[in-house]
């Protein structure tokens, strides 16, 4: 089972980076697409992330829980 969740957040993943390459500006559900990011431990891309949509509008509610899932990504003590 856990490994059907793994390639589910890895299919996921491949697919927002299709539509991020078609838009690179679409903000709609990119708080979903932290949350893989997450999940997948992935701090590169989940950095990059952040900074891209940091640079184009902050205050949308989609960019805040973004960089929410990145500080939190940051701050966490390993187990």
């Amino acid at each position: 089972m856990c490994l059907t969740r793994h390639t589910d957040f890895t299919n996921a993943e491949i697919q927002f980076d299709k539509i991020l390459e078609l838009d690179p500006y679409r903000i709609d559900d990119i708080d979903i697409f932290s949350n893989i990011l997450y999940v997948a431990e992935n701090r590169s891309k989940l950095s990059k992330l952040a900074h891209h949509f940091l640079a184009i509008v902050k205050d949308r509610p989609e960019v805040c829980c973004l960089v929410g899932t990145y500080s939190s990504y940051i701050w966490r003590k390993p187990f």
